[in-house]
Order: structure tokens, then C-alpha cells, then sequence
């Protein structure tokens, strides 16, 4: 075998490798860009941030179909008004969760839930299909309340207050303000000696 055929042999096989590898990377492009990915987590409500809310969020690249989980009554207070709402997504699931986009549904107050939950991981089993009314898949999501313990804060600023601090920032500013305008009026001899 003369040292073409050897050099011959190795570059077929490397373009050989380098094929597949391609073709690899291609297909996992496309699945990628083709799937949905659905997650869970707990955060406080955006109004009132000693409320809990669970989130579901699919952060794929595609839509979710025929999205449907179920979480145990033992996690919400005794006939809850939020259990009984939860409970209506629980039966029905979502049709369609569109990619980056989210749901939420409303536990409670995080001091009422944090001797139901404790700081255990629940496992949420969450299934959806790729198309409506096709083969479903499923997918355990982590949920956990427990972190929240060191976090939250029931005196954290609302937007109204943010809003309140910013009026009264403009109402000092304009105060200096005008006390400028007044001194440059009387810096060009307008102003009347008192």
C-alpha cells in the first residue's frame, strides 16, 4: 500500500466522521428547536409578595400541547379557595402553552404553606404532547418552597410606592428649580429689593 492510499484512507475516514458528527449536531439542532421544555417553580405574586404562586413556563422553543399536572390537596390549606381554582386546571390542563410564555396559579400565603410543604422537593409530573391530540411525554418537575424562608420579605416595595418615592423626588426637584429661575431673574436686576 503506497503512503497515497494511506493518506487516501485517512481522509475519507475523517470526512466520514466529520459527516456524522454534522449530521448529529443538525439533528439535535432541529429537535431542539422543535420541542418544548416545561418547567415549574414558586414565586411570590407580583401584587401581594406574601402570596405564593406556582409558575409553569415553557421555556423551549416550540409550543406545548394538552399540558396537564396535578398537585395533592395535602399542599393547600383545608378547603381553600385557591385549591378549588387549582383544581379546575388540575381536571382541564392548559390546550396550549406557547414557547417562553407562562402560566400561574395562586397556593396561598407562604406562612400558611410552609408547614404544608416544609422544605421537601415535590416532584410534579407533567405531561404535554408536541402536537394536539398526539402521543404525550412527560417530564418530573422539582418544585420547593422552603428557599423562600430566607427571602422573602412582606415589606418589599409595591409598585405604588416605588410610583409615591418618585412623586416626592419631583416634587423636591421642582421646588430647586424654581429657587434657580428665581435667582437668574434676579441676577439680570429684575428681582425688587425687600
Amino acid at each position: 500500500m503506497s503512503e497515497l492510499d494511506i493518506v487516501s484512507i485517512w481522509i475519507s475516514s475523517m470526512v466520514a466522521i466529520a459527516t456524522v458528527v454534522a449530521s448529529w449536531a443538525g439533528l439535535r439542532t432541529l429537535v431542539i428547536q422543535t420541542s418544548p421544555n416545561i418547567i415549574m417553580f414558586i414565586r411570590p405574586d407580583d401584587v401581594s409578595p406574601s402570596l405564593a404562586r406556582l409558575v409553569i413556563r415553557n421555556i423551549g422553543e416550540a409550543p406545548a400541547y394538552n399540558v396537564s399536572f396535578r398537585l395533592s390537596p395535602d399542599l393547600f390549606l383545608k378547603d381553600s379557595f385557591e385549591y378549588k381554582h387549582a383544581s379546575v386546571v388540575f381536571d382541564r390542563g392548559y390546550a396550549i402553552l406557547p414557547p417562553k410564555h407562562e402560566r400561574d396559579i395562586l397556593l396561598g400565603r407562604f406562612e400558611d404553606l410552609e408547614g404544608l410543604w416544609g422544605s421537601f422537593i415535590v416532584e410534579v409530573n407533567v405531561s404535554f404532547s408536541k402536537k394536539y391530540g398526539r402521543r404525550r411525554f412527560s417530564t418530573i418537575c422539582p418544585v420547593e418552597i422552603g428557599s423562600f424562608e430566607s427571602t422573602i420579605s412582606i415589606s418589599c416595595e409595591t409598585t405604588f410606592e416605588k410610583d409615591q418615592r418618585a412623586a416626592y423626588r419631583e416634587i423636591r426637584q421642582f421646588g430647586k428649580r424654581l429657587r434657580g429661575i428665581e435667582n437668574a431673574i434676579c441676577s439680570l436686576g429684575n428681582c425688587d429689593e425687600e
